[in-house]
């Protein structure tokens, strides 16, 4: 096997590896969803994550259909590409993806249905990214004109799937960090749904750097003004002139870095677990575990009496194996119970919790 893409990927795989050893465990894995206003870097996020620049990044193009990426485990192989709309014909140049993708989404239609993309290659193991279009309340071109309605139903629709992760890109400008800007009202209106956001602040290079705006910049990415579980991360994505000049994935995370330590007097002080694109993985890795655990809890799962009928030794191991992995790779177990008045309100989650932090504290001693 290939060296998977990254950390992230790579603790999804070895999960997935873990599971199918053991059928008793029906986890659902979650599904990663970014999500947001026009233009604040989601394409350009979602590329840098998958290591793949495949969706197309215009100035003047809007996303109009949801983007289902579907990421598939190859175990040899050269990989290919298939878009289940077009007759299912393999794209093995995924220089022509883009510009698939553009002719797509200029096609008038059924705006709900989403584009699905299957993407086969060594270097992912089987899991799911959903672009989704920008909440605006301005049409664009062949957009619906009731563009403000759909873009809000549709991003509550996924948002309220408990299985999603949401990563929410959020343009740097003075406004953004209004609490009453259109951003934030769309977050806000997503209720509970908002304890699986992940916010990310793109586009830092084009934030003035007065003293002023950076104060509040740094409230926000500090998580003191709006509280999210999961709290902020910053980065910059490519710029218009980056891309012109075909800047690729691995030079951009290294001008990032640059930018973070040497080019920037005020970004150069933030908290280095606050900023790039290295934490950004880091966080949406525990953030993906961390959303597994929960809904192991909410599922009334009781694992004492799981692993207790599991017959054999190896069952048991196995089960505790997969236990142990989701905890190490979720947040710690302080964080779990102490992040921003997240509190399990049914005493059967609080049982779940306890029989979960139980098992996993009897496994790691066995190691």
């Amino acid at each position: 096997m290939s060296e998977l893409e990254n950390s992230f990927f790579k603790s999804v795989f070895e999960f997935q590896t873990l599971l199918k050893e053991n059928k008793e465990l029906n986890i659902k894995l979650p599904r990663v969803c970014l999500m947001g206003i026009p233009y604040s870097g989601k394409s350009l996020l979602l590329s840098s994550i998958i290591g793949l620049d495949i969706i197309p990044i215009a100035q003047k193009l809007q996303i109009k259909r949801p983007l289902e990426l579907k990421l598939n485990h190859l175990n040899s192989g050269s990989p290919y590409a298939i878009f289940e709309e077009l007759e299912k014909e393999k794209i093995t140049d995924f220089s022509n993806i883009s510009d698939i993708i553009q002719k797509i989404q200029e096609k008038k239609g059924n705006y709900y249905q989403p584009i699905i993309l299957n993407i086969y290659s060594q270097k992912y193991p089987d899991m799911t990214f959903i672009d989704l279009p920008g909440m605006t309340y301005i049409p664009v071109g062949a957009c619906p004109k009731s563009i403000e309605e759909f873009g809000t139903r549709l991003s509550a629709e996924y948002a309220n799937d408990e299985f999603n992760l949401l990563i929410c890109p959020i343009p740097v400008n003075y406004k953004s960090f209004d609490e009453k800007t259109y951003c934030f009202k769309c977050i806000e209106n997503f209720g509970e749904s908002r304890y699986r956001i992940l916010p990310v602040f793109t586009k830092v290079d084009l934030l003035d750097e007065n003293p002023e705006a950076f104060k509040d910049f740094k409230d926000f990415i500090n998580n003191n003004s709006i509280p999210f579980k999961f709290g902020f991360v910053c980065v910059k994505n490519r710029t218009e002139e980056n891309l012109k000049n075909n800047m690729n994935l691995k030079e951009a995370i290294e001008e990032e870095k640059k930018f973070f330590e040497k080019e920037s007097p005020l970004y150069g002080k933030l908290p280095k677990d606050k900023v790039g694109y290295d934490i950004l993985i880091q966080k949406i890795k525990k953030s993906y575990f961390e959303l597994i655990k929960e809904n192991l809890m909410k599922e009334n799962i009781n694992l004492k009496e799981l692993i207790n009928k599991a017959e054999r030794k190896e069952e048991k191991k196995n089960i505790s194996e997969i236990l142990k992995f989701i905890h190490d790779n979720s947040y710690s177990k302080n964080d779990t119970f102490n992040l921003h008045e997240i509190k399990l309100t049914k005493q059967q989650d609080k049982k779940n919790l306890e029989d979960l932090i139980d098992f996993i504290e009897e496994n790691a001693k066995d190691d």
